[in-house]
């Protein structure tokens, strides 16, 4: 079973083959294939050939080197059992050793195409972030690139909305873990690259499922020069420090978030911006219908109440034509800062064309409606605008009600209360008038619209 040695060897290994070494006695050869297989070729020559379907760059640099190691490691062996053993049991020696050296180049392999996996998993994340625009998809996505790297058990990340308030999100935590570990993320300087902090021990929490948080590594968000958030990374063992590479793949992910996340911001500006009233910083009249119509088939469906105020600034057309259209635009502002005062949490206020507002009131009834109207009138009468002075509203009040057992529909709704406006407007100044039912009013020869004119250049004040 021992090759001529003045032969010349047979060249066993294909084309793409990666190394070939010549022994003493046999000759091993490398080449990318999926399976490990021996042959015997001529005069006993035994070849070994190492495949793999997929060539990974960084898997096959690892095979190669292996593979070299395996055959110099099976040569020396070689020729060390060649004194004082039979051939048999030389070779015997060898295919074990080589068995050996084989299956550990399958793990490395192993473990270098999970690690490229990985890495082509987190790249996507970071791809899709870019064409991400919705705040929440952002941080979903960075939070699950987070928590998918090696050492990490949970993941919180910490970012600023359009108004510039802070959103928290996490993944693996519990609420109070959020909550705490929301008031730790903190960056300190500017210039903070990384932060790792370890956590004291709570003996109390022996033994819990899962273990408190042990260590951290915080890194800032960053886009235009500017910090707009935090992005955090947890370890429940103490005893597992977070590895380097974790630590550049964090700083990696957050350099990508940061830009996203920017974008998302800005978009939600846009759009803010695009639903509001540029003259009173209200909301306008496309978001009032929308807002509206959305209001109504909830009160319809969990059956709950609903109220509408719909009002106007009395001889506004005389403010405009005596002191001019800048007074009119601080009536309007004014108006509008005086009605931010009184409104509750849940409230939406619209400037709804000219000099008329509307103000919708989820959970409330007519009462309700009439109690913001005095709280308002109230507040204007002890606060005049300037340039203006007093200033008097006109008001329709109104509940949405049901007809044969259905909740009235949006327009119809407004209907009701806008001509209760334009009965207050007929009955004088700074009056308030409830809307009729859906009955009387269909009965009302004199129906008329207070809500009218509302792109009419006359006005002055867009």
């Amino acid at each position: 079973m021992v090759a001529n040695p003045r032969r010349q060897p047979q060249n066993l290994c294909p084309a793409g083959c990666f190394g070939v070494y010549e022994g003493r006695d046999f000759t091993t050869t490398v080449s990318p294939v999926s399976r490990i297989a021996a042959a015997k070729g001529e005069n006993g020559v035994i070849g070994l050939f190492y495949v793999a379907w997929e060539t990974v760059g960084i898997a096959a640099g690892v095979a190669v080197g292996a593979a070299l190691v395996a055959a110099g490691g099976g040569v020396m062996l070689l020729r060390r059992l060649r004194r004082g053993r039979s051939p048999e049991e030389r070779v015997s020696e060898l295919v074990r050793e080589l068995d050996f050296r084989m299956r550990q180049l399958g793990e490395s392999l192993q473990e270098e195409l999970e690690r490229t996996k990985e890495e082509s998993r987190r790249s996507r994340y970071l791809g899709e972030l870019a064409w991400t625009i919705e705040i929440e998809e952002v941080m979903r996505r960075t939070l699950d690139a987070a928590s998918a790297l090696d050492g990490v058990d949970a993941a919180l990340i910490t970012a600023l909305d359009a108004e510039g308030e802070p959103i928290t999100r996490g993944a693996g935590l519990s609420e109070e873990e959020m909550t705490q570990l929301e008031l730790d993320q903190r960056t300190g300087s500017g210039r903070v690259q990384s932060l790792t902090i370890s956590y004291a021990a709570i003996p109390s929490t022996a033994g819990v499922d899962p273990p408190p948080v042990a260590l951290s590594l915080q890194v800032p968000i960053e886009a235009r020069n500017r910090r707009i958030g935090v992005l955090s990374v947890f370890s429940r063992d103490e005893l597992r420090p977070f590895p380097e590479e974790t630590q550049r793949a964090l700083e990696d992910l957050a350099s990508r978030a940061g830009p996203a996340l920017d974008n998302a911001r800005r978009y939600l500006e846009a759009r803010r911006l695009a639903d509001l009233d540029a003259r009173t910083g209200l909301h306008n009249a496309r978001y009032f219908e929308q807002t509206l119509e959305r209001e109504v088939a909830r009160a319809g469906r969990y059956d709950r109440k609903l109220a509408l105020v719909v009002f106007d600034l009395d001889d506004f057309k005389q403010i405009n034509d005596r002191l001019g259209h800048l007074a009119g635009n601080a009536a309007l502002a004014g108006v509008a800062d005086r009605m931010r005062d009184v409104l509750r949490a849940a409230d939406i206020a619209a400037r709804f064309g000219g000099d008329e507002f509307s103000v919708i009131l989820p959970e409330a009834g007519i009462d309700e409606a009439r109690m913001f109207y005095d709280r308002l009138r109230r507040h204007i009468e002890a606060t005049p605008i300037p340039p203006v002075g007093q200033i008097s509203l006109s008001c329709g009040i109104g509940e949405l009600e049901k007809q044969q057992g259905r909740r009235e529909d949006a327009e119809k709704f407004f209907r009701r209360v806008d001509h209760a406006l334009y009965r207050a407007k007929q009955a004088g100044k700074g009056q308030v008038k409830e809307a009729l039912n859906g009955g009387r009013l269909n009965g009302d020869n004199g129906f008329g619209s207070a809500i009218s004119d509302i792109d009419d250049p006359s006005n002055g004040n867009g």
